[in-house]
């Protein structure tokens, strides 16, 4: 059960991963690799995981990343023609 964002804003990460039922390993990897499925808040090595996000995840609600889609990341919107072009040329 996750608790009420207004008295516990935030989680630590392993709390968020026994909620979600995965293993420690698990989830400190979909955290570095970014795959985690809310968005963590990092101070130094310390990492949280905002509640009401993970409220929001497990109501069906989804959650975003914060990252660009794989392949804006890759190109840029004002990059994206010109280097399309210059891989397939």
């Amino acid at each position: 059960m996750v608790p009420d964002p207004t008295t516990q804003p935030c989680l630590s990460a392993e709390e968020a991963f026994a909620i979600l039922g995965i293993e420690r390993k698990t989830g400190y990897r979909a955290i570095k690799e970014g795959s985690f499925p809310v968005p963590v808040i990092r101070v130094g090595r310390l990492i949280r995981v905002p509640t009401a996000a993970l409220s929001r995840l497990l109501a069906g609600g989804g959650e975003s990343t914060g990252d660009p889609p794989e392949d804006e990341e890759r190109y840029p919107a004002d990059t994206a023609p010109r280097d399309r072009k210059q891989l397939s040329a």
